[in-house]
C-alpha cells in the first residue's frame, strides 16, 4: 500500500494514503500534524543556512537570549550596586567628632613639638653665627634680650607649622577614611554656619556661645550647642524689645 508525503498551502506537511488505488472513487487519509506549523517556524528559527559557504549555524532562541540577557545585566548590576553600596557607607556623628577630638589633640602635641624643635634646631645656628649681637647693634638692646625674642620667634613659628604637621599625621594614619572625614567636616561646618546666632550683637559681656564649635565632641553636645544658640537669639530678641 504506497504511502507518499505532501506540503500542503498552509506549511503544514500531509500523509496521503491510498487506500484502494483502482478504486475510481480514491479516498484520502489526511493526517495532519496540528502542531507541525509552529515546529517548522521554530526550526527555521533555530537554524539557518548560509547561501555562500553552505555551513549550518545553529541560533539560539530568543527565550535562552532574553536568560542569557537577564543574567549578564544581573552580573554586571551586582558590582554597580555593591560599590554604590560602598560608597554611601560612611562614618557616624559621634565617630567623626570623636576623630575631631583626637585630631585636636594631636595637632596641639604636634605644634609643641614643632616648636621646641625649630627652637633646638635653630639657636645654635644662631649663637654660631652670632646672630643676637647683629640684632642687639640693629635694634640697640641688650643682646640677652634680643637672644629671646628671636627664640620666641622661632618657638611662635614653630608654633603655627605644628596644626600642619599634625593634620598631615593625622590624616596618613586614617587614610582609609580620609574621604568620609572631609565628608563630615563639611557637613559639620555647614551645620555650624547655619545655625549659629549673628554675632552682629554679641558684646564682650554677651558673646556668641562657641561660634566655631570648637567644644563640640559628641551629638550630645552638638545638641547643647543648638539650645545655647536658640536661648543667645532669644536673649537679643529681649534686649531689642
Amino acid at each position: 500500500m504506497p504511502i507518499r508525503a505532501r506540503l500542503t498551502p498552509a506549511g503544514a506537511f500531509s500523509l496521503v494514503k491510498k487506500v484502494n488505488p483502482s478504486a475510481s472513487s480514491q479516498r484520502e487519509i489526511h493526517t495532519t500534524l496540528s502542531s507541525t506549523t509552529s515546529v517548522w517556524s521554530l526550526s527555521r528559527a533555530l537554524v539557518c543556512t548560509s547561501k555562500t559557504s553552505g555551513i549550518i549555524r545553529s541560533q539560539p532562541s530568543k527565550l535562552s537570549v532574553t536568560a542569557f540577557s537577564t543574567s549578564a545585566q544581573r552580573s554586571e548590576a551586582t558590582p554597580i550596586q555593591t560599590s554604590t553600596a560602598n560608597r554611601s557607607a560612611t562614618i557616624t556623628w559621634d565617630e567623626f567628632l570623636k576623630l575631631r577630638r583626637t585630631r585636636r589633640y594631636v595637632n596641639l602635641v604636634a605644634s609643641l613639638g614643632t616648636a621646641v624643635g625649630s627652637v633646638a634646631a635653630a639657636v645654635p645656628i644662631a649663637m654660631q653665627y652670632e646672630l643676637e649681637d647683629k640684632i642687639a647693634a640693629a635694634t640697640g638692646l641688650d643682646p640677652f634680650y634680643a637672644l629671646g625674642i628671636m627664640i620666641t620667634a622661632l618657638g611662635g613659628f614653630g608654633w603655627l607649622m605644628g596644626p600642619f604637621v599634625g593634620n598631615a599625621g593625622f590624616l596618613m594614619w586614617n587614610r582609609k577614611i580620609r574621604g568620609d572625614i572631609a565628608k563630615r567636616e563639611r557637613e559639620f561646618y555647614n551645620h555650624i554656619k547655619r545655625f549659629r546666632a549673628d554675632p552682629t550683637s554679641s558684646s564682650v559681656s554677651n558673646p556668641v556661645p562657641d561660634y566655631y564649635g570648637e567644644k563640640i565632641t559628641s551629638v550630645a553636645d552638638y545638641r547643647r550647642w543648638l539650645k545655647d544658640q536658640r536661648a543667645f537669639n532669644r536673649k537679643k530678641s529681649k534686649n531689642m524689645i
